[in-house]
């Protein structure tokens, strides 16, 4: 199997165009089908769709990324049985139609967290960033988790700068 290069790609609305991806060198697309909410089956028809748009630009959907698994079925609550057969069934019809990989993400509640989405590096380029106290803060402050304070230390709740209660 060789190395393929691929670009991650959010859609028709994404700011950068397939065709500029294309000029990066990459043959294949990363992407999901985000109008589709989190619990409802990927049709075959939705997915060939896709597959044409991406492909007129010379490219191919190499992976799905991601088909959402529903917070159900996360918590393992509601219609978690529903939403199962629904994420089985998109995972059948993205195979039917080719794209034969998928990424899942099981992380409850807020999927991934960064706490900046823009720190520029020395060299210019542009990267993300973690930071617990900022987490800490949104955690017991925005989101007001019961016990989270349990789950940070004394100095990540309590260092200069953090957010603190009002």
């Amino acid at each position: 199997m060789a190395l393929e290069q691929t670009w991650r790609w959010f859609g028709p609305a994404d700011p950068i165009a397939l065709k500029e991806i294309k000029q990066t060198g990459a043959t294949g697309i990363v992407t999901a089908l985000h109008q589709i909410p989190a619990g409802e089956i990927w049709p075959v028809e939705e997915i060939l769709k896709r597959k044409e748009i991406i492909a007129t630009e010379g490219l191919t959907w190499s992976v799905a990324k991601s088909v959402p698994v529903h917070e159900d079925i996360k918590k393992r609550k509601g219609n978690y049985r529903r939403h199962l057969e629904n994420y089985a069934a998109s995972i059948r019809n993205l195979g039917q139609c080719g794209v034969d990989i998928a990424c899942y993400n099981f992380m409850p509640s807020l999927d991934w967290s960064r706490t900046d989405l823009e720190v520029e590096c020395k060299d210019g380029s542009i990267t993300t960033k973690f930071e617990t106290k900022a987490c800490a803060a949104f955690d017991m402050f925005i989101l007001q988790r019961s016990h989270a304070e349990d789950n940070y230390s004394t100095g990540q709740i309590q260092q200069p700068g953090s957010i603190s209660q009002a």
